[in-house]
């Protein structure tokens, strides 16, 4: 298969021919990944938290098909949202606290129920402290506390209970905000220096329970605050662990423009460096507007049911990236999309989501990544795509950088077994026309031995991956309607078929080419071929003189009692599923992966050994 590189960019236009059928395009854009040169370790920022609205949502079952799907296939892992303290905003049904002639008492009975399922599904919460429970409100549920001292202890005593039902180890890995947008007068009623002293004596009560636990503030709608708060802390000698701040891609007229997003994380980027202190740096809502609570027509707000805010996101992430490799900027700890799920609300009642109180419509400008339906939208494809890169990255020139266009970023994953090129194309005044560009791109330089590699390309625009597009075209129905079983199936992130699905690699550069629309994704994974012994001479196939099956059990045989080993676990087409540091001798696989058959890698002493193994 040596001329299976020659062919790929024949094939790829042709294939691109079809899936598009663009009349022409506007631009043309040479990308070139260079996969010797490693440009640093990429956290992935944008899955360590998703948003939810109001907390106790996380107790509907809709919700909670939404969750699982977005731990499993985006990496998500955490969910923050609002009013934990108090249940349904604005009616404090969890009795969180009660005050009997000056002494407290305390029901976590919700708190418990919220979190338990959460980490039953391996997310952990982001603790957002809002709002005001009836017992402590001086005016209402976004009032400061009528008792300080109250507020301390409230604070102090619900991280004592998190931290007796869940284990030290995993409360302090939590993240702790207190309040929420302080500066919008519907979530604060008190003034800027009441929030100051809120803050203070949360802090006091949660470092008095752990004095690691990691909180912070000022959880305001942008950056402009953030400063005012270190001073104000540095003044009165409160600690503070995490800056926290939401952003919102927002633009005037029709645009949203993940430049705001970039430039957010710039600002708190540098009072972060300007205050000398080693915090946690986080955007714990962000979006293409803030006005998804459903219903609304904006452009930038269909968007978030449509294709278009795929790539506005992954431009986001692509920009932040951008501003890391300078060296002046910090990729934040969190950047956090607002929200998981279509099962939304915030308004300060319990009469339901937007979508419960509009006959369950489908897709209705709603906030989520996933519909009240369980259906997945577009962004949530391109979420997916982005879990689907590595941790390092790699050089990519030739893109439109902060400018509308095409442009993409890459990565190889630690053992250096895939290389993922995710494109994209963006324009940011989303009712505009034109701009499918023409993308040439060329992965030089791949970090692999010589032999075979495997081919996936994944997409989402208009036509792919756009569950929200084939709702339109088959007239809006509701669930279960006529048409609706072409909506569930055009949920799933579209995988091209294209040929070659796989190459022999010699060291000639990989070259493809294809044309993109206006809003579109594009993600390219190139692996190495782990399931042939000819991937490389020092892979050698086994019979059972080391691995042996017994069930789910695998067991390491006939190695020095401190050989310390490494084990992968990969699927049939070689994707690495688990990865296992310094391994013990007995494996148990059920934990980790479903049935069906495996590929059992191992490294030890400059040994590669490979063995197919089926895991029922």
């Amino acid at each position: 298969m040596k001329n299976s590189v020659q062919k790929t960019c024949i094939s790829l236009l042709i294939a691109g021919a079809f899936l598009y059928q663009v009349p022409s395009s506007s631009a043309t854009y040479n990308l070139v990944v260079d996969g010797s040169k490693k440009q640093g370790h990429l956290p992935h920022f944008w899955s360590e938290c998703v948003g939810t609205g109001t907390m106790i949502y996380c107790l509907k079952p809709e919700w909670q098909v939404a969750a699982k799907i977005g731990a499993e296939e985006a990496g998500f892992k955490r969910v923050r949202g609002h009013g934990i303290l108090i249940g349904w905003n604005g009616t404090d049904n969890t009795g969180i606290m009660t005050l009997n002639g000056g002494a407290a008492t305390y029901n976590w009975t919700n708190l418990d129920k919220v979190v338990d399922y959460l980490l039953s599904i391996n997310l952990q919460p982001s603790i957002e402290l809002s709002f005001m429970p009836k017992a402590l409100q001086s005016n209402g549920v976004t009032s400061k506390p009528n008792d300080w001292n109250a507020w301390r202890d409230l604070i102090q005593e619900m991280v004592l209970h998190c931290i007796d039902r869940w284990g030290e180890e995993e409360v302090l890995s939590w993240y702790w905000e207190v309040w929420n947008e302080y500066d919008y007068s519907g979530f604060w009623n008190g003034t800027e220096q009441d929030y100051y002293m809120l803050y203070q004596k949360a802090a006091e009560g949660a470092k008095s329970a752990n004095s690691k636990i990691i909180i912070g503030g000022p959880v305001t709608t942008g950056p402009h605050n953030l400063q005012k708060f270190v001073d104000y802390c540095k003044t009165n000698n409160v600690p503070y662990d995490l800056l926290a701040n939401h952003y919102y891609g927002e633009a005037p007229g029709t645009s949203t423009d993940p430049v705001r997003i970039r430039d957010e994380n710039r600002t708190r980027s540098d009072v972060i460096r300007l205050s000398g202190k080693k915090v946690y740096s986080l955007n714990t809502e962000f979006n293409s507007t803030y006005t998804g609570q459903g219903g609304n027509t904006d452009p930038n707000v269909i968007s978030m049911d449509s294709h278009k805010n795929a790539p506005f996101v992954v431009k986001c992430v692509k920009l932040i990236i951008d501003d890391f490799l300078t060296g002046q900027y910090t990729f934040p700890d969190m950047l956090s999309y607002w929200a998981i799920s279509d099962v939304f609300d915030e308004s300060g009642t319990n009469k339901g989501s937007w979508v419960e109180m509009n006959n369950y419509r489908p897709f209705g400008a709603v906030f989520g990544l996933i519909n009240y339906q369980g259906i997945r939208k577009a962004t949530f494809n391109a979420f997916k795509m982005l879990h689907m890169m590595g941790d390092t990255l790699l050089s990519v020139t030739g893109g439109s950088n902060d400018t509308d266009g095409a442009d993409a970023f890459a990565t190889v994953n630690a053992d250096t077994s895939k290389v993922a090129v995710i494109v994209y194309n963006f324009y940011k005044d989303l009712n505009g026309t034109g701009g499918e560009n023409s993308v040439n791109l060329t992965v030089q330089n791949l970090p692999f031995p010589h032999g075979n590699v495997k081919v996936a390309r994944y997409l989402v625009d208009e036509t792919h991956s756009n569950a929200y597009g084939v709702w339109l075209e088959k007239g809006k129905p509701q669930a279960n309607g006529n048409g609706w079983d072409a909506v569930v199936n055009a949920q799933q992130l579209y995988e091209i078929d294209a040929e070659p699905a796989e190459f022999e690699y010699d060291g000639t550069a990989f070259t493809t080419s294809m044309t993109l629309g206006r809003y579109a994704v594009y993600l390219l994974v190139l692996e190495k071929d782990l399931s042939s012994a000819a991937v490389n001479p020092e892979i050698r196939r086994t019979g059972d003189d080391v691995i042996e099956r017994k069930g789910n059990l695998i067991t390491l045989r006939n190695l020095p009692d401190n050989r310390q080993v490494s084990l992968v676990v990969y699927d049939a087409r070689g994707r690495v599923l688990s990865r296992y540091e310094q391994a013990p001798h007995t494996i148990d696989l059920s934990r980790n992966n479903s049935p069906g058959l495996y590929l059992i890698g191992i490294e030890t002493a400059g040994i590669n050994i490979v063995k197919k193994c089926h895991v029922w």
